[in-house]
């Protein structure tokens, strides 16, 4: 045994012997950087080394004493990043490699102090203008880095984030809610429970012949104590004590070699993968093969949660049946890397490219535990000949420092484990408080509560539940009245100066006549039944939704999280229509973007009928590495993907028609009109003969088709029955001009329009909109100013497009230009209204349908056209109408979408509208 003075000592030479080797090693890194940077210059060429996908972009990342962090660091040099690299010790091998362009220390994670921290690395980011942060990270920084991307995520909207947010960081180290994810995704797992009580233990592991295993749901101490086995017969030990509080997950307890598979993922998409066999000594990572019924549904997973960033997910191969059942989910890189890092410009994997098919395997050791050459055939993990200096700080500088640093007792010797530069030590592990990263959580959903609240009238709140002060105290920005509820057991608050009304609810029921008495306008009903969730699962909190003025009084859920909206665009037509279609389709996103209680996804419909199902990143951001699939497999991606709402941005025929119709079958609401009505209202002929039959006066008009001639007096507009834009349309007042007129509105559609000309008195747009109440209302209305000279909307009015016909911007003008609001008097607005109302029920209307209206000199209105879309952009008809009342595109986009989810909780995403219904 040593005595304590010589320990000491033998730890202060230990350190000097460490540090002078450390700064010999940065010295020469210097030395070999300068002839590096000299070469450079001397050699132009040399630089198209760190050329590639990644040139131009800085990479941030963490823990870079691993051996698996330097390949990471290796992979994103070899593909043209800038690597900054971060570590919590100064001894850190990334930190003499010459693909390190930075390094830098941070400092230790405190739980209570993570406020500090977080404004650190946030004026990191801002320093080194970082692009990316990708994660090389214990638990303890995947949380921190979780909250880090929760509140930085809006300030720094460019930077890329490949690590899960908190809430999914959360969920997955959550051993019940993982497992939840791994039913709904078909991911293969022993069969389990929820424990809250020790009296059920017994009989359910007499149920198995192995027994079960028996985990506490969120891992924190000491791992010993927190995952056993019972087997029947067995004794409970002491320390297994589940209580509601404190939740345990029990397991049929599988027998078999275990395994680990690795993905990198970006945004739900797979990237890269290897799996290998766990060996107890942590340094052998032989590669093997994952089974195809395990693969899929774990990428399934992945794509339905849009993981970003390294997953790990360890499996159990039964020995008796030969299947596989995953146990565990950790969200961080995976040291099977190592035996893959010699595969070709594997770094692209993190920029979204699929580097599968290149994969090249290595037999990868470390001569510290003397499993490498020269004792085997094994490469070294940290050895690179381009690159030596860091096996030296890994194999000679971090275990000198660890032992002088930790101890030098033979038992904590043996446990030193250079691949992950760690001491491994039995008995207690450092915890993590997940109670105080769950807080954290929790009051970013309140805040999404909050921000929900910017155009309602009144919030019914529930006084009991939690956080309710800084919802009250948050809901004076807002103007809110609010009307607390409580539970008769409940006390209220003596403080409420700023609450309007309170009513006391002996039993926590909301009546319609209440509802009466307190709503005006649009009302949101935070119930506390549902809020009281929000420690538990996202996916299970919602807030409810009330319309006043209704009979049945809907209520209807939203999920309290941001909502998921695809927006489809594209078109499988031509380029005019895929081009016009984002153009509105990105407008709208930009409009509506910056409302923090959406999340925007693109749905990419390709001339060649494939698709491209993505996350919103920018207008140009389908890259030319995105896979563009096919339509049944873009419908299981925005299946998994837990779309809210749909927003439909086509304008081609089988864009508003079999295009929408496709949401039916994943029964997602839809904004807008149903693909049966918008298939009558582009067919001009038929929406016409539906009007009239319905008394809505229409021009005099007959249907023609080739070889057919005219037999309506002139003059008389020509237009394709089935287009769009006014293209084809013309004015045919003379005989001569007839067959022109004709063949050149032929080549848009097989039937073509002839339509009594209405001389110009005036030209106007009419939207509706319905209510919460299912009453339509009619915005302010726009007038288009045309002359005999120039009597009609043509296409160059709306749309401007270059010489191969692709839309360079939609003009939405007029001859004489345009009004809004319009100069229209209370007699002609009756007749409007009367008259449209009638339309937009006759043709199967919902949500809102805009009209192009001629009123003849005499002052009669015939409707003309009707448009049934609203594509949200700032020059959006419909936009337009609602900003000159007030109404701003992020409140408009909000209503309709909350109306259209109405639609599911009511059942009705197939049928008429809701506002039919009322009416009937």
């Amino acid at each position: 045994m040593y005595s304590s003075a010589a320990r000491k000592l033998c730890r202060i030479f230990l350190l000097c012997i460490a540090d002078t080797v450390w700064n010999l090693l940065l010295v020469i890194q210097s030395a070999m950087r300068s002839v590096q940077d000299f070469r450079k210059q001397r050699n132009a060429l040399n630089l198209m080394n760190h050329g590639g996908l990644a040139n131009g972009k800085t990479v941030l990342v963490t823990t870079g004493r691993q051996a698996k962090t330097l390949h990471v660091v290796r992979a994103l040099k070899q593909v043209g990043a800038k690597v900054i690299v971060t570590d919590y010790n100064r001894i850190s091998a990334s930190a003499l490699s010459l693909a390190c362009d930075k390094f830098i220390v941070l400092p230790p994670i405190r739980t209570g102090d993570t406020q500090s921290w977080i404004r650190n690395f946030r004026d990191i980011l801002l320093e080194n203008k970082v692009d990316m942060v990708l994660p090389v990270s214990t638990i303890n920084e995947v949380l921190i880095l979780g909250l880090a991307q929760q509140q930085l995520a809006a300030e720094l909207p460019h930077i890329k984030w490949l690590c899960p947010d908190l809430n999914i960081a959360i969920q997955l180290d959550d051993r019940s809610q993982f497992a939840s994810f791994c039913d709904k995704f078909g991911v293969p797992t022993p069969e389990h429970g929820l424990l809250t009580s020790s009296e059920s233990i017994p009989s359910i592991a007499g149920q198995f012949v192995n027994g079960i295993i028996l985990k506490r749901i969120e891992s924190s101490v000491n791992r010993r104590e927190e995952i056993v086995r019972i087997k029947r017969g067995d004794d409970i030990p002491d320390y297994v004590k589940p209580t509601p509080a404190d939740p345990w997950q029990w397991q049929h307890f599988i027998s078999g070699p275990e395994f680990s598979v690795w993905y990198v993922c970006v945004d739900g998409k797979v990237t890269f993968s290897s799996c290998y066999h766990s060996e107890s000594d942590l340094v052998n990572f032989d590669p093997t093969f994952v089974a195809a019924d395990l693969d899929k549904p774990l990428r399934d997973l992945i794509t339905g949660l849009r993981l970003s960033g390294q997953f790990a997910f360890d499996f159990i191969r039964d020995e008796k049946s030969g299947s596989d059942f995953v146990i565990e989910c950790n969200p961080r890189a995976s040291s099977i890397l190592e035996t893959v890092s010699k595969t070709p410009l594997w770094g692209e994997a993190f920029f979204g490219v699929d580097v599968t098919k290149r994969t090249v395997y290595d037999s990868v050791g470390f001569i510290y535990h003397r499993n490498c050459w020269p004792w085997s055939n094994r490469s070294e993990g940290y050895f690179d000949a381009n690159d030596p200096l860091p096996m030296l700080g890994a194999e000679v500088v971090w275990p000198l420092n660890a032992i002088a640093t930790k101890g030098l007792s033979e038992k904590l010797y043996q446990k030193i484990d250079v691949n992950i530069c760690k001491i491994i030590v039995d008995g207690p592990s450092t915890g993590r408080d997940l109670a105080y990263y769950r807080e954290k959580l929790y009051l970013e959903k309140i805040s999404v509560a909050l921000s929900s609240l910017r155009h309602m009238d009144t919030l019914l709140l529930d006084i009991s539940i939690p956080q309710v002060r800084l919802i009250i105290d948050n809901c004076k920005s807002f103007k809110t009245i609010v009307v607390p509820l409580r539970h008769q057991d409940a006390p209220v608050p003596g403080d409420l100066n700023n609450i309007g009304v309170v009513v006391v609810l002996p039993d926590g029921n909301i009546s319609e006549e209440l509802l009466r008495t307190y709503m005006q306008g649009e009302t949101r009903v935070l119930l506390g039944a549902n809020l009281s969730k929000i420690t538990g699962s996202i996916s299970d909190i919602s807030y409810r939704v009330v319309r006043p003025g209704c009979t049945w009084l809907p209520k209807y859920e939203i999920p309290l999280r941001k909502l998921r909206v695809l927006h489809v665009m594209g078109s499988c037509a031509n380029e005019f229509y895929e081009t016009l279609s984002t153009t509105y389709g990105y407008k709208c996103i930009a409009n509506v973007g910056t409302d923090g209680r959406f999340e925007h996804f693109v749905a990419h419909v390709f001339p060649s009928g494939h698709w491209s199902v993505t996350p919103y990143v920018g207008d140009n951001h389908i890259s030319e590495h995105e896979d563009k699939i096919s339509a049944g497999e873009a419908l299981v991606k925005i299946e998994c993907l837990g779309i809210d709402v749909v927003l439909p941005h086509m304008f081609d025929y089988e864009g508003m028609t079999s295009y929408r119709s496709l949401f039916n079958i994943l029964r997602i609401p839809m904004v807008g009109c149903t693909a049966d009505a918008l298939a009558l209202s582009t067919n001009k002929s038929r929406t016409n003969a539906c009007a009239r039959v319905a008394g809505i006066q229409v021009p005099d008009f007959e249907v023609l088709r080739r070889g057919e001639k005219p037999r309506m007096t002139l003059p008389f507009v020509v237009k394709p029955s089935e287009e769009d834009n006014s293209q084809g349309i013309r004015v045919v007042r003379k005989e001569e001009d007839i067959e022109s007129a004709l063949n050149h509105a032929f080549e848009f559609c097989e039937e073509v329009l002839c339509e009594q000309f209405i001389p110009p008195g005036r030209e106007l747009r009419v939207g509706l909109i319905e209510k919460g109440d299912g009453t339509l209302e009619m915005l302010p209305i726009i007038e288009y100013f045309v002359s005999e000279r120039d009597p009609i909307r043509t296409k160059d009015h709306k749309v401007s497009t270059d010489a191969s016909g692709s839309v360079k911007s939609v003009a939405g003008t007029a001859p004489g230009g345009s009004r809004l609001p319009a100069d229209v008097d209370n007699v002609l607005k009756e007749k409007l209204y009367r008259m449209l109302s009638k339309a937009h029920r006759v043709l199967g209307c919902r949500d809102y349908s805009i009209y192009d209206i001629r009123v003849d000199p005499s002052g009669a209105p015939f409707m003309l056209e009707t448009c049934l879309y609203c594509s949200f952009a700032d020059n959006s008809v419909l936009v337009k109408m609602q900003a000159s009342d007030g109404i701003s595109a992020s409140q408009l986009f909000e209503r309709l979408c909350e109306r259209a989810m109405t639609r599911r909780t009511l059942g009705d995403e197939c049928g008429m509208s809701v506002g039919m219904r009322v009416r009937h």
